[in-house]
């Protein structure tokens, strides 16, 4: 955490529980491959959100917890929702391509059948 003031170091401390909760609200265990991503992905929405208000207005924890939950929350959901589509985009052309395989020694096998049949015949 270089770089960082004693009020964001302290906002981290004070917050770490509101990014679990919204780690948690997105049915993401503390088991799952990628947590920690979602943590350090959390901690900087709330620095970008704790940036953006202080410009405007002194920290109150309870204030900014409040208000910017759904933020995290929404914030996440955005990631998760790359994660599938990149998900998706990547599996079913693994499992079309193994499909054509399969279709393509299917194939290769009627043909040769029907090789063996047309000059046996």
């Amino acid at each position: 955490m270089k770089g960082l003031s004693d009020q964001e170091k302290r906002l981290f401390r004070e917050l770490q529980c509101l990014i679990h909760e919204a780690i948690k609200a997105l049915g993401i265990s503390k088991e799952a491959d990628d947590y920690e991503d979602y943590v350090q992905e959390a901690q900087l929405e709330v620095l970008r959100l704790f940036r953006l208000e202080q410009r405007v207005i002194p920290l109150d924890f309870e204030r900014f917890k409040s208000r910017h939950y759904h933020n995290i929350v929404w914030h996440l959901k955005d990631i998760q929702r790359k994660k599938w589509q990149e998900q998706a985009r990547v599996s079913p052309l693994e499992e079309e391509s193994e499909g054509m395989l399969d279709q393509k020694l299917v194939d290769s096998v009627a043909l040769v059948s029907i090789n063996q049949s047309f000059f046996e015949g």
